[in-house]
C-alpha cells in the first residue's frame, strides 16, 4: 500500500460518511489485504454488509472484529444485532454471557433478541438495491438471491423483477430471464427497457421474429432509445435485411454519436453491402471514440484486406492482437495475409490458445483454421489437414447444417421456375442506365479474378459480392412469395436502384456473387439485357478450396464437410445444367483453367462476349486497385 493503514482508514471512514460506499469497501479491503484482523476494518466491512442485506457475510466481519479487540461495545452490539438477523439466536444469546462477563450492560443487548422483526415496504427495497450493489460488483449469484427476496417480499416489484431478468441473461439461463422480463412488462407494459432485454433473450434464443418485435416496441414507446435501435439493427443484420439494419444503425448513432459499437456494427453492416468506404469511415470513427476496441481494428484489417492493403490491414491485425491476446478471429486473419515461422509470437500464441481447454467452440474453430494455414505454409500438410478437419467439423456443430437443407432450396428453385416463365415486362421498362454483368459458379472457382479482368475495362465497374439478389429476390425464386409481372418488375427496379449506386457512371456493372447462380432463372426473365458469366473450375480444386477456407457467411454450411461439399458441388452442376437448357445463348461458361492457359484469346473472347470494344487493361488485372 503506498498509505499507512492509518491513512487509509481515514480516508474509508470520511467515504463511509459521504455515502461513497464502493470507495469505502475498497479502502477497507486493502487495510485487510495488509491486516487481515484489523478490528475497525472488519467491523466497518460489516455494517456495509448490513446496509446492504448480506447479513451472512457481516457475521464473520464482526466476530474478526470482536476478537481482535473484544473491548469495544460496538462490536458487541454489531455482532449480536448481525447474529439475530441471521436467525442464530442461540449464538445471539452465548455471545451476550460472554459480553456480560466483560462488563457490559447485558439487557441493553437482550433488547436486540426481544425486537420482532417485521417484513415492510423497506425491507423488499434494501434486498433489491443490495441486488444492485451485488450485480455491479459482478456477483451474480448473489445479487440473483437479493432480488429474489426482494419478489418475495414484495411481488410486483417491477424493477425487481427486471434486475433479476437482467442477472439472469449474464448468467446464460435465458429461459428463466425470459418469464422475469414478461413479468416486468406484465406489471409495467411500457418499460421501454425491459422490452429491449427481452428482445435481447429472444435473439438469443435464435426467436428473431420476436426479438424484433420487442425491439420495435420499445422503440415505439421510447424514440430517442438509442439502445433500442441498436439491438433492433443487431437482430436485422442477424436475419440479412441489411438496408434496414443500416438504417437503424444510423438511427442509433444520430441519438448516441458516441456509441462505438454502433459504429463498428454499422461499419460491418455497410462491408455486406460493399459500401466499402463507408465501412471504413465507420470502423475509424470506432476507434476514434474507443482506442483500444480491438473489434473495431480487426474488422478494419478485413476490410484493408480486402481492397488489397495488406501492410495496413496486418497492423490492424497486431494491433487487435496487442489489445486483446485471446481474439482468435484476428490471429486467423493475420494467417491468411502472412506468412508466420514457427518462432513469430503470433503462432506461439495461437499454440497456447489451442492448447486452452477453456477456450469456446467458436474461437478454437478460428484458431484451427489458422494454425491449418500456418502449418501449410511451413509444407507440415498433414498437421494442416489435421487443423482444416477439425476446424470445419466445430464449424458444422456450431451452425448445425446438414445437406437436405439445400435439396430442398435446389428443389423448389426448379418447381417454381415455371412461373417465372409465365411472366413478361413491358419494353418501355427495360430502358435504364446501368446493366448488370452476373459473374457466377462456386466459391473458390475464380469469380473474383474475372471480376479483375472485366471491370479493368475502361466501361466497366465491379461492384464485388452484392447481396441484393438474395435479400430481395430469394422468396420469389424459391415459391415463397406471390410472382407476377409486376412483383417482377418490382424486384427489377429495386435491384437496379441499388446497382446504380456502384455504376461510378458506367453502363456495366459486375455482380460476382457466386452463389447467384441458383437464381439465374429469376435474374434472366428479370434482367434481359444482363450478361451472364458462368466460372467453371477443375471440381477438385474447387471442393479443398471450399474445405479450406473459413467463410464469414453463415449460409455455406455445406462448406464445412468433405462429404457435403461433394455433394452440393453435384447440386450446382445440376442446376446449371437446368439453366443451361433454358438460357443456353445468354450464359458463357469460362473455363478458368483454360483462361490461366491462354489468358489473352480468352480474355477476349469473354469481353467480346459482353459487346465491349477491345481494352488492352483487360490483361492487367493485378494492376486493378479496386477491392476484391
Amino acid at each position: 500500500m503506498q498509505l499507512t493503514i492509518g491513512q487509509a482508514l481515514h480516508q474509508a471512514v470520511a467515504a463511509h460518511k459521504e455515502g461513497k460506499i464502493n470507495e469505502a469497501e475498497n479502502f477497507y479491503r486493502a487495510i485487510l489485504q495488509s491486516e487481515p484482523t484489523h478490528p475497525d476494518a472488519n467491523h466497518n466491512l460489516g455494517i456495509i454488509a448490513v446496509s446492504l442485506n448480506q447479513i451472512e457475510a457481516a457475521v464473520p466481519l464482526f466476530k474478526t472484529a470482536l476478537d481482535a479487540n473484544p473491548s469495544v461495545e460496538q462490536f458487541w452490539l454489531s455482532y449480536v444485532d448481525a447474529l439475530v438477523k441471521a436467525d442464530c439466536l442461540k449464538d445471539a444469546k452465548q455471545a451476550i454471557k460472554k459480553a456480560k462477563k466483560r462488563g457490559f450492560d447485558a439487557k441493553k443487548l437482550g433488547k436486540l433478541i426481544s425486537q420482532p422483526k417485521r417484513v415492510t415496504e423497506g425491507d423488499a427495497e434494501a434486498y433489491f438495491k443490495s441486488g444492485n450493489s451485488l450485480f455491479r460488483q459482478g456477483k451474480w449469484k448473489d445479487a440473483e438471491a437479493s432480488y429474489a427476496q426482494a419478489i418475495a417480499l414484495r411481488p410486483d416489484h417491477t424493477e425487481a423483477h427486471h434486475n433479476l431478468g437482467v442477472t439472469l441473461l449474464r448468467r446464460g439461463r435465458l429461459s428463466e430471464a425470459e418469464t422475469s422480463f414478461k413479468q416486468a412488462i406484465a406489471l409495467k407494459p411500457d418499460h421501454a427497457s425491459a422490452h429491449v432485454n427481452l428482445g435481447s433473450t429472444l435473439k438469443s434464443l435464435g426467436r428473431l421474429s420476436e426479438a424484433e418485435t420487442c425491439f420495435d416496441h420499445a422503440v415505439g414507446l421510447q424514440p430517442d432509445f438509442a439502445e433500442a435501435h441498436y439491438n433492433l439493427a443487431n437482430t436485422l443484420l442477424e436475419m440479412g435485411r441489411l438496408i434496414e439494419a443500416e438504417a437503424s444503425y444510423k438511427n442509433s448513432i444520430a441519438l448516441k454519436p458516441d456509441y462505438f459499437k454502433a459504429h463498428n456494427n454499422l461499419g460491418n453492416t455497410q462491408r455486406e453491402l460493399s459500401q466499402l468506404t463507408e465501412a471504413e469511415g465507420s470502423y475509424i470513427n470506432a476507434i476514434a471514440l474507443k482506442p483500444d476496441y480491438a473489434e473495431a481494428h480487426n474488422n478494419l484489417g478485413s476490410l484493408l484486406k480486402a481492397q488489397g492493403r495488406l501492410s495496413e490491414a496486418e497492423a490492424s491485425f497486431k494491433q487487435a492482437i496487442t489489445l486483446k491476446a485471446d481474439y482468435a478471429a484476428a490471429y486467423f486473419h493475420l494467417t491468411q495475409i502472412k506468412k508466420l515461422d514457427v518462432h513469430d509470437a503470433e503462432f506461439l500464441q495461437m499454440l497456447d490458445l489451442y492448447a486452452d481447454n477453456d477456450l469456446s467452440d467458436e474461437h478454437r474453430c478460428q484458431i484451427n483454421f489458422g494454425l491449418a494455414k500456418v502449418n501449410e505454409d511451413l509444407g507440415n500438410f498433414q498437421q494442416a489437414f489435421t487443423h482444416y478437419v477439425e476446424g470445419n467439423e466445430l464449424r458444422k456443430k456450431l451452425q448445425d447444417y446438414c445437406i437436405n437443407q439445400d435439396v430442398e432450396l435446389f428443389a423448389k428453385i426448379k418447381t417454381s421456375h415455371p412461373r417465372l416463365e409465365k411472366c413478361s415486362l413491358p419494353q418501355k421498362e427495360l430502358e435504364r442506365s446501368v446493366k448488370p454483368i452476373f459473374i457466377v459458379g462456386m466459391p473458390r472457382s475464380g469469380t473474383s479474378l474475372i471480376e479483375q479482368i472485366v471491370s479493368s475495362h475502361r466501361l466497366v465497374t465491379g461492384a464485388g459480392e452484392l447481396p441484393y439478389v438474395e435479400l430481395l429476390g430469394s422468396a420469389m425464386a424459391t415459391g415463397f412469395s406471390d410472382l407476377d409481372d409486376q412483383a417482377l418488375l418490382n424486384f427489377r427496379n429495386s435491384y437496379l436502384d441499388r446497382l446504380e449506386g456502384y455504376s461510378e457512371g458506367n453502363l456495366w456493372v459486375t455482380d460476382k456473387m457466386p452463389h447467384n447462380f441458383r437464381y439465374v432463372g429469376l435474374l434472366a426473365t428479370a434482367f434481359p439485357e444482363a450478361k451472364f458469366i458462368h466460372v467453371k473450375r477443375c471440381p477438385e480444386a474447387i471442393c479443398w478450396g471450399n474445405f479450406k477456407n473459413y467463410f464469414r457467411a453463415k449460409n455455406l454450411g455445406y462448406a464445412w464437410a468433405i462429404d457435403d461439399i461433394v455433394a452440393y458441388f453435384k447440386l450446382y452442376q445440376n442446376l446449371m445444367e437446368f439453366w443451361q437448357t433454358a438460357f443456353n445463348h445468354r450464359i458463357y461458361n469460362l473455363d478458368y483453367e483454360l483462361l490461366t492457359d491462354n489468358q489473352e484469346p480468352e480474355t477476349r473472347n469473354l469481353i467480346d462476349f459482353i459487346g465491349l470494344d477491345w481494352d488492352e487493361n483487360c490483361l492487367y488485372p493485378e494492376e486493378n486497385t479496386r477491392a476484391y
